[in-house]
């Protein structure tokens, strides 16, 4: 995943952190998309059950 499509999956899931992610590290934007995709899966494992 490139730079910016970690950028834009990030955005796309927590839109508040618009002004702090340009700024983020290589490293500190792989760290969100790991929460970003545990928040997602955890939405997708609890949809399941419904």
């Amino acid at each position: 995943m490139t730079r910016q499509e970690k950028i834009s999956a990030i955005l796309d899931a927590r839109p508040n952190l618009k002004h702090i992610i340009l700024f983020a590290t290589d490293e500190q934007l792989d760290r969100l998309i790991e929460e970003v995709q545990k928040d997602l899966q955890k939405e997708l494992d609890e949809a399941t059950f419904i």
